[in-house]
């Protein structure tokens, strides 16, 4: 007997054999991680039959695995602090600065090295609010912008846009790499208005969490938004609630068509102190009076 081609043999046997293993694993990974057509189409199926309309590419997939985050309120006492030192640093002021307490918040002011003032910013008392201008900087030309709130959609912004935007995020957050998504979403003779929604990771959206900013020259010369400059982190992990339960928890009597699903994260707090960011479904529908609604699912499960 050729003791080579039976050793040969051997070899590929086990490699078609680990070949068939494999596939068996990740066929049912891939089960385990998804949901099935059945309940897809017995979820379509429950809305139709109400009268309710929704197309099966609405419907997520993918079963969530995303985790949980946490950072200490307890940090936000050193937060303004650093939160000032690191705009000194971005406007090259060499730590020249003073603040003032205010019943809502504490106002920091940036002074050149003749003292001059250069800038300043307002950290609310809610520990996420700001609000920060370059002195001299008028934006009567804005008012019509409503500062108060995420702009989710727009163009992409040019390199000098999302240069400024950057680099002034950076100066505001713990995190050296923080996540946001900038857009231009107006543009004048001599500036550009920017907003940034703040996300946990490469993908996920945190809820209510925005910057929007004017950009000119190259510098952020207004900015106002709600972030969260504490640098938190991945904590833990549960199981989440899936797209098909989390969409059976729509009220089919108030709903006319279901547009959108998403998970998207949510900020909690805790009587101990800690702030929790959690994985959320975001359900977007129009209702019977043909309004549009947002239901917010929490995919932690009870």
């Amino acid at each position: 007997m050729n003791i080579k081609r039976v050793c040969l043999f051997m070899i590929a046997a086990f490699l078609v054999l680990d070949g068939f293993l494999l596939y068996i694993y990740l066929g049912g990974r891939n089960k385990m991680l998804n949901v099935s057509d059945r309940r897809i189409d017995d979820i379509v199926e429950y809305f139709t039959s109400s009268g309710v309309k929704i197309e099966k590419k609405v419907i997520e997939t993918r079963i969530p695995d995303n985790p949980i985050y946490t950072f200490l309120n307890d940090n936000n006492a050193s937060v303004p602090e650093n939160t000032a030192k690191k705009i000194s640093e971005n406007l090259g002021t060499d730590n020249n600065y003073g603040f003032v307490e205010t019943p809502d918040g504490i106002v920091y002011t940036f002074f050149d090295k003749e003292g001059s003032i250069n800038a300043s910013i307002k950290l609310f008392s809610d520990g996420f609010t700001l609000e920060y201008g370059v002195e001299g900087f008028d934006k009567t030309a804005f008012e019509d912008f409503d500062f108060d709130t995420p702009h989710e959609t727009g163009t992409d912004p040019d390199a000098l846009s999302k240069s400024a935007a950057e680099k002034f995020i950076k100066s505001l957050v713990a995190k050296s790499n923080p996540f946001f998504s900038v857009q231009t979403v107006k543009n004048t003779d001599n500036a550009v208005v920017l907003s940034a929604v703040q996300n946990v990771d490469e993908k996920n959206a945190l809820e209510g969490f925005y910057l929007n900013m004017i950009e000119k020259d190259g510098e952020i010369v207004y900015a106002y938004g709600k972030i969260v400059c504490d640098d938190f982190k991945e904590s833990y992990s549960e199981k989440l609630l899936d797209s098909v339960n989390a969409l059976r928890r729509v009220d089919i009597e108030k709903t006319k068509e279901i547009t959108s699903q998403k998970i998207t994260y949510v900020l909690r707090y805790s009587d101990s102190g800690v702030y929790y960011l959690i994985p959320t479904w975001k359900i977007i529908y129009i209702d019977v009076l043909g309004q549009q609604n947002i239901q917010y699912v929490d995919a932690i499960l009870e």
